[in-house]
């Protein structure tokens, strides 16, 4: 299995239903850059993983290996 890391962005972003116009300001780029970074045509820089990780609360890690907890299964977690 190849290493798609567009598809993991794109893939936390739904999770925690951003919208790409969100991230982007977050990471203080245009909307259309940080979508060329979830097809696969920009490689993000350690910077941007970092910010992102900020903003999902997680580890560089974490989004990398696509474990980054969705808000949905945290909520679900707290009522047990």
């Amino acid at each position: 299995m190849d290493f798609d890391l567009g598809k993991i962005l794109k893939h936390i972003r739904l999770d925690h239903d951003y919208k790409q116009e969100f991230v982007a300001k977050h990471l203080n780029i245009s909307q259309t850059h940080y979508s060329k970074h979830e097809k696969n045509k920009v490689v993000p820089t350690i910077c941007t993983m970092i910010k992102l990780a900020e903003l999902y609360n997680c580890t560089v890690d974490d989004i990398i290996n696509d474990n980054v907890k969705s808000p949905r299964k945290i909520k679900t977690d707290e009522k047990k």
